[in-house]
């Protein structure tokens, strides 16, 4: 069907759906998928900065559209349910701040912001977050790499994005030895978790915390 940004209409058009679902800001606009068929946008965030938030109450937004809102709100409460007991067993984390951070390339990384969706999940298990800096709409501040040196003491995560050469190269440099959680070896990388999910990437990234706590 194209790409969410260039779809292809006559094609969705072809299939005849009972109804569209698209992101707010992506995508042709809103009456050219309303002449093929109901249609229901959804956003990622709000300008207040919560995502999670945001998601749930997509969530039960199309649970009523589909008449399945008991459905919806059991799926919530079991993922509070989960949040809840991540957060007892995760205790360690609490004892310094977390850095969870992608490279773009070999002289800026993307660090994940309060106001992104793995922020706040990391905000419910009472996690520090250790930037404290600007964050874009979608939570994500880009840095040049001598940045990350600036920080203080912190556990780190880096998602991987297929990127190994690029990140081994990087690990070579003075500005990356330099850097205190390199320094300290308390930085571990893992598969990349999607940012731009809903409740189950938050719920992914709440078991990769618990599957990386037995690694520090």
């Amino acid at each position: 069907m194209g790409k969410r940004s260039e779809p292809n209409l006559e094609y969705i058009a072809e299939l005849q759906p009972d109804l569209i679902l698209y992101t707010q800001g992506f995508g042709p606009r809103e009456a050219q998928l309303h002449a093929i068929a109901p249609s229901m946008v959804f956003n990622f965030s709000d300008e207040q900065g919560q995502p999670l938030q945001t998601v749930r109450a997509g969530i039960v937004a199309l649970a009523e559209k589909l008449g399945r809102l008991e459905a919806a709100h059991t799926h919530l409460a079991w993922f509070d349910r989960q949040l809840v007991e991540a957060h007892a067993q995760l205790a360690s984390y609490r004892r310094q701040p977390l850095l969870v951070f992608s490279m773009i390339d070999e002289r800026h990384a993307v660090i994940l912001g309060n106001k992104s969706l793995f922020g706040g999940v990391m905000q419910k298990l009472a996690i520090e977050n250790a930037w404290q800096g600007e964050n874009s709409f979608w939570g994500t501040a880009t840095v040049g790499i001598e940045r990350l040196a600036t920080l203080p003491a912190t556990r780190a995560i880096c998602l991987d994005h297929g990127d190994e050469a690029a990140r081994a190269r990087i690990a070579a440099t003075p500005v990356w030895q330099a850097i205190p959680f390199v320094r300290q070896n308390a930085l571990r990388t893992v598969p990349a978790v999607w940012l731009f999910g809903a409740t189950l990437s938050a719920l992914r990234f709440c078991r990769m915390l618990q599957q990386l706590e037995k690694q520090w």
